[in-house]
């Protein structure tokens, strides 16, 4: 697969759970993100590597959070 690209929508449906996103691109360069309860967040990718999503609560204690994720990813498979 060559240069994922497109968009990601991280959407926290969560009361008092903040998600902090990690998005990583092939070059390893990553950008940290958060995104409060009840909001959202979108971004614009390009050589997407990978997106993890942490839950935390107010005290950085992992919990179970809510929410979706919406990817358009569009990309190129090498044969």
């Amino acid at each position: 697969m060559k240069n994922p690209s497109g968009t990601i929508t991280i959407i926290n449906t969560s009361n008092s759970c903040a998600m902090q996103v990690t998005i990583t691109k092939l070059s390893n360069d990553h950008e940290d993100i958060d995104v409060a309860p009840n909001s959202s967040f979108t971004a614009i990718v390009a050589n997407l590597k990978s997106v993890k999503i942490l839950c935390k609560s107010q005290s950085n204690n992992d919990i179970y959070c809510t929410g979706s994720m919406e990817l358009d990813i569009h990309y190129t498979l090498m044969f």
